[in-house]
């Protein structure tokens, strides 16, 4: 039985006990039933559906601001941006006291390409409610368009405060950051989002922007087809012992070759003026991978060493690395 179903059950039980049931009182159970229907088809994404059941209800109930709002909603999903934004306009005009129609009508309007409006709605929004989670990120997504870093930034630390761990604010938020030139607070916000959101191609651009300010605690690394998120490869100083911690980086790696056994992986150490402290890390890494992952044959790892920095290229910068590894594969 649908969830709106226990509603229409309540009301045929009034009916017949003989309950006085009043004009407002079956308004208000029709309004409730309706709302449950419009979760129901957001919920599980039958908009065509909630489009036919609640445009048949709203010929009953012209006035009710949910019946648009849900409307709305479901021609948004939809990508049939004109009549959303007709039905978001509606529902706010019968009821201006909801932030959340205020807000989806600002999305209306940011892909009708109205920003102006846009901004306009999320901050009628944030009005009524000033911790509208979505409001405060998309109205920050609205300022960093129009480069207004500095303001786009309050929006983004306020969201955080209600959802410390939200991708998109923490990625945005350091960007934002990163514009200001403010370049010791965004590696921090760097970092931030990449010890949250460590894989996928945010993360990679996240990395990009730590090592074009000389930052290389993450690396991004072509293993097979995959270009993998990697923290620093550490080693306590002055030795080649592996940090524990740089053991547990290393499996997404190890799995790549167990998975594909046409690659080979190749390890460079780069240790300025010490030959041998890069070849004794060098080979510590190969022989770490090989412990932990039996099934790799030995051949398929293959190390090489350097008395020389390693030089790289990010963007116009390039950077020298006196201590480094380098990681790749070939076939």
């Amino acid at each position: 039985m649908h969830i709106w179903m226990y509603g229409l059950v309540w009301l045929t039980v009034c009916l017949l006990s003989g309950c006085a049931v009043t004009k407002k009182a079956g308004e208000q159970m029709a309004h409730l039933t309706n709302q449950m229907k419009g979760e129901y088809y957001l919920q599980h994404g039958e908009y065509r559906e909630g489009i036919a059941t609640l445009k048949k209800a709203l010929t009953c109930h012209p006035g009710d601001a949910n019946l648009h709002y849900h409307l709305g909603r479901f021609y948004l999903a939809l990508d049939k941006i004109s009549p959303a934004y007709q039905y978001f306009h509606q529902a706010s005009d019968i009821d201006p006291s909801k932030a959340d129609y205020y807000f989806w009508l600002g999305v209306a309007y940011g892909e009708l390409g109205w920003l102006i409006k846009e901004r306009q709605a999320y901050r009628v929004g944030l009005k009524l409610d000033p911790d509208h989670p979505q409001a405060l990120i998309y109205l920050g997504n609205n300022l960093l368009r129009n480069e207004e870093y500095q303001a786009a930034l309050d929006m983004y630390q306020r969201a955080l405060n209600q959802d410390p761990t939200n991708a998109q604010t923490l990625y945005n938020r350091a960007y934002v950051i990163d514009k200001l030139g403010r370049t010791p607070e965004a590696i921090t916000a760097w970092k931030i989002y990449l010890t949250n959101y460590p894989k996928g191609q945010f993360a990679r651009r996240a990395v990009h922007h730590l090592n074009y300010h000389g930052n290389y605690e993450y690396r991004v690394y072509l293993i097979g087809k995959r270009r993998l998120v990697i923290p620093r490869i550490g080693f306590y100083p002055l030795t080649a012992r592996i940090e524990p911690a740089t053991e547990a980086s290393l499996d997404p790696i190890g799995q790549i070759l167990v998975n594909n056994p046409k690659l080979v992986l190749q390890i460079l150490a780069y240790q300025q003026n010490n030959l041998s402290l890069a070849k004794a890390r060098a080979l510590q890494m190969k022989h770490g991978l090989l412990d932990r992952y039996p099934g790799i044959a030995a051949p398929r790892i293959r190390a090489s060493w350097f008395k020389v920095p390693q030089k790289l290229s990010i963007g116009d910068r390039t950077h020298r690395l006196d201590s480094s590894i380098h990681l790749f594969t070939t076939q």
